[in-house]
Protein backbone atom coordinates (compact mmCIF):
# COMPACT_ATOMS: atom_id res chain seq x y z
CA UNK A 1 0.00 0.00 0.00
CA UNK A 2 2.50 2.64 1.02
CA UNK A 3 4.24 1.68 -2.28
CA UNK A 4 1.05 2.35 -4.43
CA UNK A 5 0.47 5.96 -2.64
CA UNK A 6 3.55 6.67 -3.18
CA UNK A 7 3.41 6.08 -6.87
CA UNK A 8 0.06 7.58 -7.18
CA UNK A 9 1.65 10.74 -5.97
CA UNK A 10 4.34 10.05 -8.34
CA UNK A 11 1.87 10.58 -10.56
CA UNK A 12 -0.28 13.41 -9.52
CA UNK A 13 3.58 15.71 -9.25
CA UNK A 14 4.43 14.30 -13.10
CA UNK A 15 0.72 15.63 -13.86
CA UNK A 16 0.71 18.90 -11.83
CA UNK A 17 3.98 19.68 -13.63
CA UNK A 18 2.65 18.72 -17.27
CA UNK A 19 -0.10 20.74 -16.67
CA UNK A 20 1.87 23.97 -15.63
CA UNK A 21 3.75 23.63 -18.85
CA UNK A 22 0.64 23.24 -20.51
CA UNK A 23 -0.56 26.55 -18.92
CA UNK A 24 2.60 27.97 -19.68
CA UNK A 25 2.33 26.62 -23.46
CA UNK A 26 -1.24 28.62 -23.59
CA UNK A 27 0.01 31.41 -21.83
CA UNK A 28 2.60 32.28 -24.28
CA UNK A 29 0.48 31.38 -27.24
CA UNK A 30 -2.21 33.64 -26.07
CA UNK A 31 0.58 36.34 -25.71
CA UNK A 32 1.77 36.02 -29.52
CA UNK A 33 -1.45 35.87 -30.50
CA UNK A 34 -2.40 38.94 -28.61
CA UNK A 35 0.38 40.46 -30.82
CA UNK A 36 -0.42 39.05 -33.46
CA UNK A 37 -3.82 40.58 -33.61
CA UNK A 38 -3.03 44.24 -32.04
CA UNK A 39 0.20 44.60 -35.29
CA UNK A 40 -2.46 43.61 -37.68
CA UNK A 41 -5.04 45.92 -36.58
CA UNK A 42 -2.41 48.14 -38.22
CA UNK A 43 -2.56 46.87 -41.54
CA UNK A 44 -6.63 47.81 -42.70
CA UNK A 45 -5.50 51.41 -41.15
CA UNK A 46 -2.69 51.82 -43.47
CA UNK A 47 -4.12 50.54 -46.34
CA UNK A 48 -7.00 52.85 -45.94
CA UNK A 49 -4.26 55.67 -45.78
CA UNK A 50 -2.27 54.29 -49.08
CA UNK A 51 -6.03 54.28 -51.10
CA UNK A 52 -6.31 57.91 -49.80
CA UNK A 53 -2.70 58.78 -51.26
CA UNK A 54 -3.47 56.87 -54.47
CA UNK A 55 -6.48 58.59 -55.33
CA UNK A 56 -5.00 61.64 -54.58
CA UNK A 57 -2.35 61.10 -56.95
CA UNK A 58 -4.62 59.62 -59.60
CA UNK A 59 -6.72 63.09 -58.99
CA UNK A 60 -3.41 65.12 -59.64
CA UNK A 61 -2.20 63.26 -62.59
CA UNK A 62 -5.21 63.84 -64.09
CA UNK A 63 -5.24 67.67 -63.46
CA UNK A 64 -1.37 67.91 -65.01
CA UNK A 65 -2.44 65.83 -67.87
CA UNK A 66 -5.38 68.39 -69.01
CA UNK A 67 -2.74 71.17 -68.49
CA UNK A 68 -0.15 69.82 -70.34
CA UNK A 69 -2.84 69.27 -72.66
CA UNK A 70 -3.91 73.17 -72.60
CA UNK A 71 -0.13 74.11 -73.10
CA UNK A 72 0.50 71.78 -75.78
CA UNK A 73 -2.49 73.39 -77.46
CA UNK A 74 -1.12 77.26 -76.64
CA UNK A 75 2.51 76.09 -78.26
CA UNK A 76 0.48 74.62 -81.68
CA UNK A 77 -1.28 78.16 -81.79
CA UNK A 78 1.58 80.10 -81.14
CA UNK A 79 3.27 78.36 -84.07
CA UNK A 80 0.79 78.09 -86.12
CA UNK A 81 0.33 82.28 -85.57
CA UNK A 82 4.13 82.20 -86.12
CA UNK A 83 3.66 81.08 -89.85
CA UNK A 84 0.73 83.09 -90.44
CA UNK A 85 2.82 86.14 -89.55
CA UNK A 86 5.79 84.97 -91.61
CA UNK A 87 3.35 84.19 -94.57
CA UNK A 88 1.82 87.93 -94.45
CA UNK A 89 5.61 89.54 -94.34
CA UNK A 90 6.28 87.29 -97.15
CA UNK A 91 3.14 88.70 -99.60
CA UNK A 92 4.19 92.24 -98.08
CA UNK A 93 7.63 91.89 -99.79
CA UNK A 94 6.19 90.51 -102.68
CA UNK A 95 3.41 93.47 -103.25
CA UNK A 96 6.06 96.04 -102.61
CA UNK A 97 8.47 94.85 -104.79
CA UNK A 98 5.99 94.15 -108.18
CA UNK A 99 2.99 96.42 -107.55
CA UNK A 100 3.05 98.15 -104.56
CA UNK A 101 2.63 102.03 -106.32
CA UNK A 102 -0.96 101.25 -106.43
CA UNK A 103 -3.29 102.93 -103.45
CA UNK A 104 -5.76 99.66 -103.00
CA UNK A 105 -2.37 97.60 -102.86
CA UNK A 106 -0.70 99.80 -100.63
CA UNK A 107 -3.77 99.77 -98.69
CA UNK A 108 -3.62 95.65 -98.82
CA UNK A 109 -0.13 96.20 -97.12
CA UNK A 110 -0.99 98.72 -94.20
CA UNK A 111 -3.42 95.93 -93.53
CA UNK A 112 -0.99 93.22 -93.80
CA UNK A 113 1.34 94.78 -91.36
CA UNK A 114 -1.51 95.77 -88.46
CA UNK A 115 -2.33 92.12 -88.56
CA UNK A 116 1.15 91.39 -88.21
CA UNK A 117 2.00 93.64 -85.39
CA UNK A 118 -1.40 92.46 -83.89
CA UNK A 119 0.40 88.61 -83.96
CA UNK A 120 3.16 89.70 -83.04
CA UNK A 121 2.81 92.15 -79.31
CA UNK A 122 -0.96 90.96 -78.88
CA UNK A 123 -1.79 87.29 -79.95
CA UNK A 124 1.32 85.34 -79.64
CA UNK A 125 2.24 87.05 -76.16
CA UNK A 126 -1.09 86.43 -75.23
CA UNK A 127 -0.74 83.16 -75.69
CA UNK A 128 2.93 82.53 -74.76
CA UNK A 129 1.73 84.38 -70.92
CA UNK A 130 -0.57 81.59 -71.04
CA UNK A 131 1.85 78.81 -71.51
CA UNK A 132 3.99 79.79 -68.32
CA UNK A 133 1.02 79.96 -66.49
CA UNK A 134 0.55 76.19 -67.49
CA UNK A 135 4.17 75.73 -66.83
CA UNK A 136 4.09 77.21 -63.50
CA UNK A 137 0.57 75.04 -62.92
CA UNK A 138 2.04 71.88 -63.68
CA UNK A 139 5.13 72.07 -61.85
CA UNK A 140 2.96 73.55 -59.08
CA UNK A 141 0.97 70.30 -59.44
CA UNK A 142 4.22 67.66 -59.74
CA UNK A 143 5.56 68.94 -56.73
CA UNK A 144 2.07 68.30 -54.92
CA UNK A 145 2.19 64.93 -56.33
CA UNK A 146 5.64 63.86 -55.65
CA UNK A 147 5.04 64.81 -51.96
CA UNK A 148 2.19 62.89 -52.06
CA UNK A 149 3.95 59.56 -53.91
CA UNK A 150 6.79 60.26 -51.30
CA UNK A 151 4.13 59.32 -47.83
CA UNK A 152 2.76 56.67 -50.20
CA UNK A 153 5.98 55.30 -50.67
CA UNK A 154 5.92 55.68 -46.51
CA UNK A 155 2.49 53.77 -45.50
CA UNK A 156 3.69 50.96 -48.08
CA UNK A 157 6.90 50.76 -46.80
CA UNK A 158 5.83 50.42 -43.23
CA UNK A 159 2.92 47.75 -44.07
CA UNK A 160 6.13 45.92 -45.42
CA UNK A 161 7.67 45.81 -42.40
CA UNK A 162 4.77 44.48 -40.80
CA UNK A 163 4.10 41.34 -43.43
CA UNK A 164 7.58 40.76 -43.09
CA UNK A 165 7.26 39.33 -39.58
CA UNK A 166 4.70 36.34 -41.38
CA UNK A 167 7.64 35.18 -43.72
CA UNK A 168 8.25 31.62 -42.51
CA UNK A 169 11.79 31.21 -43.89
CA UNK A 170 14.42 32.55 -41.55
CA UNK A 171 16.45 34.01 -43.98
CA UNK A 172 13.75 35.28 -46.02
CA UNK A 173 12.03 37.21 -43.84
CA UNK A 174 15.01 38.83 -42.55
CA UNK A 175 16.13 40.00 -46.44
CA UNK A 176 12.18 40.99 -46.91
CA UNK A 177 12.35 43.06 -43.57
CA UNK A 178 15.72 44.98 -44.16
CA UNK A 179 14.58 45.56 -47.54
CA UNK A 180 11.46 47.41 -45.95
CA UNK A 181 13.18 49.18 -43.45
CA UNK A 182 16.01 50.59 -45.77
CA UNK A 183 12.35 51.64 -47.77
CA UNK A 184 11.20 53.18 -44.96
CA UNK A 185 13.79 55.26 -44.12
CA UNK A 186 14.53 56.60 -47.80
CA UNK A 187 10.64 57.03 -47.22
CA UNK A 188 11.14 58.98 -44.23
CA UNK A 189 13.77 60.91 -45.74
CA UNK A 190 11.83 62.13 -48.45
CA UNK A 191 8.82 63.36 -46.20
CA UNK A 192 11.05 65.19 -43.85
CA UNK A 193 12.93 66.65 -47.05
CA UNK A 194 9.73 68.10 -48.59
CA UNK A 195 8.42 69.42 -44.91
CA UNK A 196 11.41 71.41 -44.61
CA UNK A 197 10.98 72.41 -48.01
CA UNK A 198 7.60 73.37 -47.55
CA UNK A 199 8.62 75.14 -44.23
CA UNK A 200 11.21 77.23 -45.73
CA UNK A 201 8.47 78.66 -48.53
CA UNK A 202 6.78 79.67 -45.54
CA UNK A 203 9.36 81.56 -44.06
CA UNK A 204 10.51 83.15 -46.92
CA UNK A 205 6.74 84.72 -48.05
CA UNK A 206 6.99 85.94 -44.06
CA UNK A 207 10.48 87.58 -44.32
CA UNK A 208 8.90 89.43 -47.70
CA UNK A 209 6.19 90.76 -45.86
CA UNK A 210 8.24 91.50 -42.43
CA UNK A 211 9.61 93.61 -45.00
CA UNK A 212 6.74 95.50 -46.72
CA UNK A 213 4.86 96.40 -42.98
CA UNK A 214 5.65 99.16 -41.18
CA UNK A 215 3.30 98.19 -38.49
CA UNK A 216 5.67 97.50 -35.35
CA UNK A 217 3.13 95.22 -33.81
CA UNK A 218 2.73 93.66 -37.21
CA UNK A 219 6.57 93.29 -37.63
CA UNK A 220 6.69 91.26 -34.17
CA UNK A 221 4.08 89.21 -34.64
CA UNK A 222 5.49 87.89 -38.17
CA UNK A 223 9.00 87.79 -36.41
CA UNK A 224 7.62 85.70 -33.85
CA UNK A 225 6.40 83.17 -36.69
CA UNK A 226 9.93 83.39 -38.22
CA UNK A 227 11.37 82.52 -35.43
CA UNK A 228 8.85 79.10 -34.38
CA UNK A 229 9.49 78.14 -38.18
CA UNK A 230 13.54 78.42 -38.19
CA UNK A 231 13.53 76.36 -34.61
CA UNK A 232 11.12 73.80 -36.90
CA UNK A 233 13.41 74.02 -39.51
CA UNK A 234 16.35 73.35 -37.99
CA UNK A 235 14.91 70.55 -35.93
CA UNK A 236 13.97 69.17 -39.08
CA UNK A 237 17.82 69.44 -40.13
CA UNK A 238 18.65 67.46 -37.37
CA UNK A 239 16.79 64.46 -38.43
CA UNK A 240 17.47 64.71 -41.66
CA UNK A 241 20.86 64.55 -40.82
CA UNK A 242 20.45 61.53 -38.71
CA UNK A 243 18.31 59.74 -41.81
CA UNK A 244 21.13 60.37 -44.06
CA UNK A 245 23.56 58.12 -41.57
CA UNK A 246 21.16 54.71 -41.06
CA UNK A 247 22.50 52.03 -41.69
CA UNK A 248 21.60 50.25 -44.74
CA UNK A 249 19.61 47.05 -43.19
CA UNK A 250 19.69 45.19 -46.31
CA UNK A 251 24.19 45.14 -45.82
CA UNK A 252 23.56 43.69 -41.98
CA UNK A 253 21.78 40.88 -43.36
CA UNK A 254 23.48 37.92 -42.45
CA UNK A 255 24.44 35.38 -45.17
CA UNK A 256 23.17 32.47 -43.67
CA UNK A 257 21.01 30.97 -41.07
CA UNK A 258 24.49 30.31 -38.90
CA UNK A 259 26.10 32.92 -39.53
CA UNK A 260 27.26 34.85 -36.15
CA UNK A 261 25.05 38.43 -35.87
CA UNK A 262 21.95 36.56 -36.79
CA UNK A 263 20.02 36.96 -33.58
CA UNK A 264 21.58 40.24 -33.38
CA UNK A 265 19.60 40.89 -36.71
CA UNK A 266 16.70 38.97 -35.14
CA UNK A 267 16.45 41.06 -32.04
CA UNK A 268 16.29 44.39 -34.50
CA UNK A 269 13.36 42.46 -35.94
CA UNK A 270 11.91 41.79 -32.39
CA UNK A 271 12.32 45.16 -31.06
CA UNK A 272 10.73 46.45 -34.24
CA UNK A 273 7.37 44.54 -33.98
CA UNK A 274 6.99 45.15 -30.34
CA UNK A 275 7.02 48.94 -30.87
CA UNK A 276 4.88 48.26 -33.78
CA UNK A 277 2.31 46.47 -31.24
CA UNK A 278 2.65 49.25 -28.73
CA UNK A 279 1.58 51.44 -31.19
CA UNK A 280 -1.49 49.38 -32.28
CA UNK A 281 -2.32 49.27 -28.59
CA UNK A 282 -2.57 52.45 -27.85
CA UNK A 283 -4.27 53.25 -30.83
CA UNK A 284 -3.63 56.93 -30.60
CA UNK A 285 -0.49 57.53 -33.24
CA UNK A 286 0.04 58.94 -36.73
CA UNK A 287 1.73 57.73 -39.74
CA UNK A 288 4.77 60.28 -39.68
CA UNK A 289 5.80 59.40 -36.00
CA UNK A 290 5.05 55.53 -35.75
CA UNK A 291 7.12 55.31 -39.41
CA UNK A 292 10.02 57.57 -37.92
CA UNK A 293 9.55 55.88 -34.28
CA UNK A 294 9.75 52.70 -36.13
CA UNK A 295 13.55 53.04 -37.99
CA UNK A 296 14.35 54.88 -34.46
CA UNK A 297 13.72 51.74 -32.78
CA UNK A 298 15.25 49.92 -35.37
CA UNK A 299 18.75 51.95 -35.65
CA UNK A 300 18.89 51.65 -31.81
CA UNK A 301 18.79 48.35 -31.42
CA UNK A 302 21.71 47.81 -33.57
CA UNK A 303 23.79 50.54 -31.72
CA UNK A 304 22.97 48.56 -28.70
CA UNK A 305 23.74 45.19 -30.20
CA UNK A 306 27.00 46.91 -31.25
CA UNK A 307 27.75 48.61 -27.88
CA UNK A 308 26.74 45.81 -25.69
CA UNK A 309 26.34 42.67 -27.23
CA UNK A 310 25.39 40.97 -23.56
CA UNK A 311 22.16 43.04 -23.83
CA UNK A 312 20.84 40.61 -26.73
CA UNK A 313 21.07 37.30 -25.31
CA UNK A 314 17.46 37.60 -24.15
CA UNK A 315 16.06 38.56 -27.29
CA UNK A 316 18.58 35.27 -28.86
CA UNK A 317 16.53 32.87 -26.31
CA UNK A 318 13.14 34.56 -27.87
CA UNK A 319 14.53 33.87 -31.45
CA UNK A 320 15.79 30.68 -31.01
CA UNK A 321 13.34 28.03 -32.36
CA UNK A 322 11.43 30.26 -34.28
CA UNK A 323 10.32 30.10 -38.00
CA UNK A 324 7.91 33.51 -37.53
CA UNK A 325 7.77 35.93 -35.26
CA UNK A 326 3.85 36.04 -35.89
CA UNK A 327 1.64 33.57 -37.65
CA UNK A 328 0.90 34.12 -41.65
CA UNK A 329 -2.64 32.58 -41.11
CA UNK A 330 -3.37 35.49 -39.36
CA UNK A 331 -1.93 38.26 -41.22
CA UNK A 332 -2.44 36.70 -44.55
CA UNK A 333 -5.20 38.18 -45.77
CA UNK A 334 -4.11 41.88 -44.56
CA UNK A 335 -1.03 41.63 -46.65
CA UNK A 336 -2.33 40.41 -49.91
CA UNK A 337 -4.64 43.49 -49.45
CA UNK A 338 -1.79 46.07 -48.72
CA UNK A 339 0.80 44.26 -51.28
CA UNK A 340 -2.46 43.96 -54.26
CA UNK A 341 -1.57 40.41 -54.94
CA UNK A 342 -4.24 37.85 -54.99
CA UNK A 343 -2.90 34.49 -54.63
CA UNK A 344 -5.55 31.67 -56.00
CA UNK A 345 -3.25 28.81 -54.60
CA UNK A 346 -2.64 29.71 -51.38
CA UNK A 347 -4.24 26.67 -49.54
CA UNK A 348 -2.02 24.51 -51.59
CA UNK A 349 1.36 26.33 -50.52
CA UNK A 350 0.03 26.61 -47.08
CA UNK A 351 -0.61 23.13 -47.17
CA UNK A 352 3.31 22.42 -48.43
CA UNK A 353 4.63 24.89 -46.19
CA UNK A 354 3.61 23.00 -43.01
CA UNK A 355 4.93 19.64 -44.57
CA UNK A 356 8.01 20.73 -44.55
CA UNK A 357 7.95 21.86 -41.06
CA UNK A 358 7.66 25.51 -42.01
CA UNK A 359 4.06 26.48 -39.82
Amino acid sequence: MPVQDNEIKQKKSEFSEDSDELKGQKTANHQEKTSIQKSGKLLPFLNAKANFHAERIETLDHKIAVKQDKLARNKAAIDKLSVKADKLEDTNKMLKATIGNFPIVRKMIESNEKKIQNIRENKIPKRQEKCSQHRQQIEKLTHKRDNIQHKLDRVTALSNVITSFAVGRNQERRQTFAKAMDSLNTANFRCLCDKRENLSVKKNMLAEKYENTLSLAERMGIQKKISSLTAKIDTLDTKINDYRKNTDFEKSVPVSDIQFGKHDFDAVMVGTMEGLVSKAETGNFSIPEMAESTVNVAVNIQQMNYENPEKISETKEKCDGKTAFISRKQLHQEAQRISGQRSENTHEKSHQRKNHGLE
